[in-house]
């Protein structure tokens, strides 16, 4: 997918793995999320989140929800894709520890 090498960019990029994993939660996420969600999600400071997501702006939808911007991918056929991809698969992330921790949607951003 052509989308998909633009956002991951080179092997040897620093931020390859914060790529992935932003790329796994927002494939799994069932509604737009904040900026704020993601970074609790994959375990990284909101900066470095935001300058993934700015890098990004083409392939994401982004909407605005009580005064934040929220982030979904914007096609469904690019989730679908994601959903098959093993790179992606491989990130590491527990979704059900992800819903443990009660991040909800009215605080934090949506639900997975």
């Amino acid at each position: 997918q052509k989308h998909w090498g633009q956002m991951m960019g080179r092997d040897d990029d620093p931020l390859l793995e914060m790529k992935v994993k932003i790329i796994y939660v927002l494939s799994k996420a069932r509604e737009a999320v904040s900026r704020g969600w993601i970074a609790k999600s994959v375990g990284e400071r909101d900066f470095e989140v935001q300058r993934v997501l700015r890098k990004w702006d083409s392939f994401l939808r982004q909407q605005q929800v009580d005064g934040e911007i929220r982030y979904s991918i914007y096609h469904n056929s690019f989730r679908e894709f994601l959903e098959k991809d093993e790179t992606v698969q491989s990130a590491g992330i527990d979704v059900e520890e992800v819903k443990r921790k009660g991040i909800n949607n009215r605080i934090d951003g949506a639900p997975l």
